[in-house]
């Protein structure tokens, strides 16, 4: 309202302005009634100096005269004071000087006396204390006073003081004209008057329509402030509510549970933190869920109760207009839901059993696609879910984005972890075959060498030697028997048989055997 004080000052000037013009008439009223009273005062002072004139010249009749007009004027005083209207007062006044002039030119020559040019006072009083009308009506009955005394000549001089020389022929016209001169000048300046009333009255009813139209602005200023005093209140509301809504973000963006994608505990505490950030009934996360489609609750917060709940499933065939809307990845804000067109489908079913007013949905996405709605409920009375609360809710619904994000990193991790652990399992697993593997062509290297020597002396000894025997049948020089022959052949033969027949008794029992084996 300070900036205001300037057109403020304005109106209050306009408005004693216009109240000093509408008491204009009032002010002229108290202005004559004013001079009434030095009039009153002028004339009492002049009967007190008759007074003592006829003392002087021992004139009773003008001492009682004079006696009688003190009285009056005591009298027309004591009227004023008693609020008499002021006209019937200056009539009286006037009627009385009347009279007085008259009784002191009789006494004093007539046509001749000095008092005769205080006539001309009558109309000039008229006209100052009452109107034109009347000033002409005591000018008028002045003159026929002067005219009557021009005819009647009064010779008797009590008061010869008062008595002119001059003559009536020349007393007469000087007085008519002066009365009639006064009575004109007077009559101009009342007109004058008059015109000034008239340009006063024109210039306060422009007054007033600028007043009226001052006013009508300064109404109209004081709306506009007072809305502009309404609207920064309620954005300081609104900045308030968002710094809060803010604080409340920042805290649950850093939630351990969220960051390290324990899913559950995170949607437990994003409804928590919803409900009562936003101060409203229920919050719950749906996903959506195809063949059939349909949203499952995975998560609900009642705040009347503390608790927590899931489970509950809603169909697209059951509720089209609500489906087509989440479908649509629009913001369902539903001040009055049992009316809302998206929602109406609720009401018997959900929302009058739950006595639920108010719901705002808002979806959330999985890589680019939609994958439930964050619906927040309000129960027992409708509420106007403002810009402030949409942001929040937005803002909610990208955290859930960010929960489910980070359950998929952790899922994604723990799969990694699993599987360098599978590889690290194989790799160990694969060392100790390398190893065994290894031992075991060792093994077969050292029992090759066996083998070998096996085969190359205790198989290849006796085979030669029963060679170098058959070969001796052939020589004609040779000095043992066949019998002897045969004999050493036998001898080989079986030496070779038992050799073989270790091997193969090894072999069968998957045994290892050396060339100690064969030392018999």
């Amino acid at each position: 309202m300070g900036n205001l004080s300037p057109f403020l000052k304005i109106a209050n000037f306009t408005q004693k302005s216009v109240e000093e013009l509408f008491c204009i008439e009032e002010e002229h009223f108290g202005r004559r009634k004013r001079l009434l009273v030095y009039f009153l005062a002028i004339a009492s002072f002049f009967s007190v100096l008759y007074i003592g004139v006829s003392y002087i010249h021992e004139m009773s009749i003008i001492r009682y005269g004079m006696l009688v007009d003190i009285a009056i004027f005591l009298f027309l005083l004591w009227l004023l004071y008693k609020q008499v209207q002021v006209t019937i007062v200056a009539q009286f006044f006037i009627l009385v000087c009347w009279l007085t002039c008259l009784l002191l030119i009789l006494v004093s020559g007539g046509i001749r006396s000095a008092v005769m040019s205080w006539l001309t006072l009558i109309p000039v009083s008229a006209l100052l204390l009452i109107g034109r009308g009347s000033a002409w009506i005591w000018a008028i009955i002045t003159c026929l006073l002067i005219l009557g005394f021009s005819i009647v000549d009064i010779q008797a001089t009590p008061l010869p003081f008062l008595v002119q020389t001059t003559t009536i022929f020349f007393v007469m016209p000087v007085l008519l004209g002066i009365i009639l001169l006064l009575t004109w000048v007077n009559q101009i300046f009342d007109k004058q008057q008059e015109n000034l009333m008239v340009a006063l009255e024109s210039s306060n009813c422009q007054l007033k329509a600028s007043e009226e139209e001052l006013r009508q602005n300064i109404e109209e200023l004081v709306s506009i402030q007072e809305s502009l005093i309404l609207r920064e209140k309620e954005i300081l509301s609104n900045k308030k509510k968002l710094e809060e809504y803010s604080l409340i973000l920042m805290g649950l963006a850093k939630s351990p549970r969220i960051q390290n994608g324990l899913l559950v505990e995170a949607m437990q505490e994003i409804c928590y933190t919803a409900a009562s950030g936003l101060q409203t009934s229920r919050v719950s996360i749906w996903l959506l869920r195809p063949d059939p489609l349909r949203i499952v609750c995975v998560k609900l917060y009642e705040r009347a109760t503390n608790a927590f709940s899931e489970g509950v499933e809603l169909f697209q065939s059951d509720y089209p207009a609500y489906f087509n809307a989440i479908l649509h990845e629009q913001i369902l804000c539903a001040n009055e839901a049992q009316n809302d067109p998206a929602t109406s489908n609720f009401s018997d079913s959900y929302l009058q059993p739950l006595g639920i007013f108010s719901m705002l949905d808002i979806p959330f996405f999985l890589d680019g696609k939609l994958a439930g709605v964050l619906c927040c409920e309000h129960c027992d009375e409708v509420r106007n879910w403002s810009g402030q609360d949409k942001i929040f809710v937005k803002s909610l619904a990208d955290i859930i984005t960010l929960g489910y994000k980070a359950a998929e990193r952790k899922a994604y991790i723990r799969e990694i972890q699993d599987q360098h652990d599978e590889i690290a399992s194989m790799n160990l697993y694969l060392e100790e075959r390398v190893k065994e593997r290894t031992l075991e062509l060792e093994k077969q290297n050292a029992q090759l060498t066996e083998y070998a020597f096996i085969n190359s002396h205790m198989l290849r000894a006796p085979l030669s030697r029963i060679l170098g025997l058959i070969n001796l049948f052939k020589d004609p020089v040779i000095t043992l028997s066949h019998e002897e022959i045969i004999a050493y052949i036998k001898q080989s033969g079986e030496e070779l048989d038992g050799i073989t027949r270790k091997i193969n008794d090894a072999l069968d029992s998957g045994k290892h055997f050396n060339r100690q084996d064969f030392g018999n």
